[in-house]
């Protein structure tokens, strides 16, 4: 790895509430992603469901492409019943896993290629960074018209507030970028309490990851630091304009502390 200068994010000064998300409230989530993206993976010739379980003790959201032609999330009811959860994290957290199928390139590849990790990283699943990236640039923005909870009522203004009204021109588009920012925020305690009840303590320092990978981070279970994921959904949040799934404003493109061209 090489490292450039330190580059810090602005730190939201208001606290957030925290409670786990309710059965009604996941429903409105699954409901509005069903009705959001049918019809994209029925067009690919696979049917699209997403799916509760209460199958492990240890809080997971997985996607998986099963040999039935099934495009499914499993989210077990331990991910639900964290602390740090809301509507809004896992609002944004189901676009993460959305992401896995429709991000598109850089995809999951396998560090050895032996038939168990061949059928660890199948058929074209964009990787985690790239999901973060998906989840915040296209998905969250149409789940957040949707869904009126995901356009949360405290945004905290900040430095990169100010970019929010700089790179979207409705009031619209403005709310849900700011809601977004603290989101992600959030999303990043969420995956921090996560790794915690893994037995992986570690803690989110609220800012950029300065890391400059030399290679993008896309190895089967490859994630990237809280703080690079933190970037990503930022750097996604802000892009208002892709051409060929490239931001065009480079401010905002994918974060060099897990991709690299």
């Amino acid at each position: 790895m090489r490292f450039s200068l330190l580059l810090w994010a602005s730190l939201f000064i208001q606290t957030a509430a925290f409670a786990s998300v309710e059965l009604p409230q996941f429903q409105k989530l699954r409901a509005a992603l069903v009705d959001l993206y049918t019809h994209e993976v029925e067009a690919k010739g696979s049917r699209f469901e997403i799916v509760l379980t209460d199958k492990d003790k240890i809080p997971q959201a997985l996607s998986r492409k099963t040999s039935e032609g099934v495009w499914q999330i499993e989210i077990y009811q331990s991910m639900l019943d964290l602390k740090s959860q809301s509507i809004q994290t896992l609002g944004m957290m189901l676009c993460h896993e959305v992401g896995h199928f429709l991000g598109g390139e850089p995809y999951v590849i396998g560090r050895q290629l032996t038939p168990a990790v061949r059928q660890r990283a199948p058929k074209q699943m964009s990787c985690e960074g790239e999901a973060d990236y998906f989840s915040t640039a296209t998905c969250f923005r149409k789940l957040a018209e949707l869904v009126s909870e995901l356009k949360t009522k405290s945004a905290v203004e900040s430095e990169l507030s100010n970019e929010c009204f700089l790179s979207f021109h409705t009031q619209s588009d403005r709310e849900i970028c700011l809601s977004g920012l603290k989101i992600a925020r959030d999303l990043a305690t969420v995956y921090q309490e996560v790794l915690t009840v893994m037995g992986f303590p570690t803690t989110f320092q609220n800012r950029f990851d300065s890391t400059i990978t030399d290679r993008t981070l896309n190895y089967v279970g490859e994630y990237p630091s809280l703080e690079c994921r933190y970037q990503t959904l930022v750097h996604g949040l802000l892009c208002a304009e892709k051409e060929e799934g490239e931001c065009l404003d480079p401010r905002w493109m994918r974060p060099l502390c897990w991709f690299n061209q």
